[in-house]
């Protein structure tokens, strides 16, 4: 079993930038604190987010919503890549 902190239950590694579905609702990730990767506008959350929680990610619903999870389950499921633009 994978890491889940990093990884989808499918298999696939969690990275910013991803297109992704959490409970059927479209976004993307914004961070992911295993492999340091934050989207510009998020890098700030950096140090409170590693303190607190030390691993997870953290999604982005399309329309604005946020949801922070420490590990991924089966409702969040992997779309696609997302271009590498991370900090």
């Amino acid at each position: 079993m994978p890491d889940l902190s990093r990884h989808y239950v499918s298999g696939e590694e969690i990275h910013a930038g991803d297109r992704a579905r959490l409970a059927g609702f479209p976004g993307r990730v914004v961070f992911v604190l295993g492999f340091d990767e934050f989207l510009p506008e998020f890098i700030e959350a950096k140090e409170w987010y590693y303190e607190e929680f030390g691993q997870g990610f953290m999604f982005e619903q399309d329309g604005g919503g946020l949801v922070f999870q420490q590990e991924s389950d089966e409702d969040f499921e992997f779309v696609s890549r997302g271009e590498k633009h991370v900090a």
